[in-house]
């Protein structure tokens, strides 16, 4: 049709030029007859013929520019192989090779059914260039593969899997995912600003960047007996013992000695090293003290609501008002986030004005039956089963008898509802006709329903496995030693440490820090060896202490303690400690791990036992059914490419 009329176009702008030009030359003859000039006539009727085969022959080379050519198809299109029910072009050919080459590359998963398998026999060495090409060469398997695929693909959809719940959750829930990475990557395009516009808001709010006036401590404190702590004091005693540290210092103790004996703040174990803080941090009490001293200089004794304190001013550093090439780039990404929180939030609000929107999340407690909605946006219906499906493991710590509320996570749910907000706003703009949002879906909803079949059709293999109580008992025999457990212990855990405190930049400074935590670990060791508590290890300035209730496995602690707790814990349980005799043995030698010291105490014994086989019955079918899945899908799949009449037309 196109052609034909092209072809006509060129006719009538060939026979409006010629009869123009006749038309012109008629008159200029009548002209010239009228003249009475035969030389000029005749030089005429020349001009007028030689004009005449021009526009004959552009008017034929103008047609012949619209004549049909023969189509060749592109070489995307052609047929490759050729099976039941379908086909495989060179594109699609092409494109899988592609896959596989970057998979086998980057060490991923390669795509497809029978390529892994045929992957795994090449082993895991590493895999040279020259390998690749020869696996790549063997464009057979590959397009058995897409026609397997295909077939599955085809056998799906006459199932109707592309109704199935599992299905259109998955789908709607990848969907969901891309919509809102859209929409927030529109938004943040949207939240960017210019750098003239920063610069405005920032000299509009210099002083929001403006770096406040810091001071270093070092801190003495003396709690009152009305607190829950270790040493019982009155409130006339503690004053008195402050005033006495002061007095102190006048006659030229250091302060470090005294944080060291009477200091009950958690700084103790650090000097009492406190900073650099900032105005608006600390009581306003001890503020107005610490701001009006200058370094070198001891407060007067401060009493607030926990105790009295006694600070000495290390080091002093002025407010700073930064320069605008100093902070830009922290003011703009700070003005753009803020934008993009404000834009991602009226986008939610414009939905939950416009859209269909229906929020039963404040009605959990009577959310029983799987069909109860939990909400709905738009076309987007969100239920209780579709929950449960989705997010099994969000609320691992209830069982499976539990009811309302007690099923579900509250964060997790809203979150999800936010989300499907973003989603439906994405829809409303029309993300779902962008090219490349079509083809990851597709792409996608191809692959669901290719393992769907799969699955479906490896199932009543898997139930066979699974019911077959002699084949898990042999695996269960064959694997008993990976059912044993580990060692496990109750322990008490205390941390000392670093050896050298924030600050404390001088070799001086940090012998002297070395040799306070030396000390201080001796002594912890000690006292644990002879049965201390937690309150009585806080008086030598131990914060970091973990007490553990349950069992924990050797192997979850840390590498450096793992041979020293594990040799411990083999001579407890070959000769228990006898009590009120000795100190305890169960306590384990220091262990230093990175720049801190580790001791432990051993509370338990649990030697390594073998699991029984119904403790392990669920895990056994698993592991059975994970080993056998991939020759039951083998199986299934060569069963099917045996069915089809498949032909390769070119290598």
């Amino acid at each position: 049709m196109k052609y034909l009329v092209r072809k006509a176009r060129a006719s009538f702008d060939l026979v409006y030029s010629l009869s123009w030009i006749v038309g012109m030359l008629i008159w200029h003859g009548f002209r010239v007859r009228l003249a009475g000039v035969p030389a000029v006539r005749k030089a005429l009727k020349i001009v007028a013929a030689l004009l005449a085969v021009l526009l004959v022959s552009f008017g034929l080379f103008h047609l012949r520019r619209f004549s049909p050519r023969p189509r060749v198809a592109p070489v995307e299109q052609r047929v490759v192989a050729t099976f039941q029910g379908g086909k495989i072009t060179q594109e699609a050919l092409d494109a899988r090779l592609l896959e596989i080459r970057g998979a086998l590359d980057s060490g991923g998963l390669m795509p497809g059914i029978l390529c892994p398998i045929e992957r795994s026999r090449i082993g895991d060495e590493e895999l040279s260039s020259e390998l690749i090409d020869e696996f790549l060469k063997a464009t057979e398997l590959v397009a058995k593969d897409l026609a397997l695929e295909e077939t599955l693909l085809h056998m799906a959809v006459e199932h109707g899997l592309m109704s199935d719940s599992s299905y259109l959750r998955q789908i709607w829930e990848y969907e969901t995912v891309l919509l809102v990475d859209c929409i927030e990557d529109a938004l943040r395009g949207e939240a960017q600003v210019t750098e003239s516009e920063a610069r405005e808001y920032f000299l509009s709010n210099r002083e929001e960047y403006a770096v406040p006036e810091t001071v270093t401590l070092r801190h003495v404190f003396v709690n009152m007996d009305f607190l829950d702590t270790p040493v019982a004091r009155t409130k006339e005693q503690s004053k008195k013992l402050i005033q006495q540290l002061r007095d102190s210092l006048k006659q030229g103790e250091a302060f470090g000695n005294l944080v060291h004996k009477y200091s009950d703040s958690e700084s103790a174990s650090r000097g009492g090293r406190i900073g650099p803080v900032s105005q608006g941090s600390m009581d306003p009490v001890i503020e107005r003290e610490i701001f009006s001293l200058e370094p070198g200089q001891v407060s007067s004794c401060i009493e607030t609501y926990s105790g009295f304190h006694l600070f000495i001013v290390d080091n002093r550093t002025s407010a700073l008002s930064p320069q605008w090439d100093q902070i830009k780039d922290r003011v703009i990404s700070q003005i753009e986030e803020e934008h993009y929180g404000e834009l991602v939030q009226k986008t939610k609000e414009e939905t939950l004005k416009t859209a269909d929107v229906t929020n039963n999340l404040d009605k959990l407690v009577v959310m029983n039956k799987p069909s109860d909605l939990l909400f709905r946006v738009g076309e987007t219906r969100f239920t209780v089963d579709d929950y449960l499906y989705l997010y099994p493991h969000s609320r691992p710590e209830i069982g499976s008898g539990a009811t309302g509320v007690e099923r579900f996570d509250k964060n997790v749910l809203r979150e999800v509802f936010e989300r499907a907000l973003l989603a439906e706003a994405a829809r409303r703009r029309g993300y779902l006709d962008v090219s490349e949002i079509r083809k990851q879906l597709e792409r996608k909803s191809r692959q669901l329903l290719i393992d769907l079949q799969l699955q479906s059709l490896c199932s009543e293999h898997f139930k066979d496995i699974v019911s077959d109580e002699a084949q898990l008992r042999a695996f269960y025999d064959s694997e008993k030693e990976t059912f044993r457990t580990d060692l496990r212990v109750i322990v008490d855990r205390v941390t000392l440490g670093p050896a050298t405190a924030q600050g404390e930049e001088s070799t001086q400074a940090q012998q002297l820090a070395r040799k306070r935590l030396n000390k201080q670990v001796t002594e912890v060791f000690e006292l644990l060896r002879n049965g201390s508590s937690a309150s009585e290890l806080s008086k030598h300035g131990v914060q970091q202490w973990r007490s553990s209730e349950s069992p924990q496995e050797i192997t979850h602690f840390e590498q450096e303690l793992q041979e020293s707790l594990r040799t411990k814990a083999h001579q407890l349980l070959d000769s228990p400690p006898v009590k009120d005799v000795l100190p305890d043995p169960r306590v384990i030698e220091p262990v230093k791990v990175e720049d801190k010291f580790v001791i432990l105490r051993i509370r338990e014994v649990f030697p390594s036992r073998l699991k029984a086989f119904e403790e392990v019955r669920h895990e056994i079918e698993g592991r059975l059914l994970e080993t056998k899945q991939q020759d039951v899908a083998l199986q299934q799949a060569g069963e099917i490419l045996m069915a089809i009449q498949f032909q390769l037309t070119r290598r």
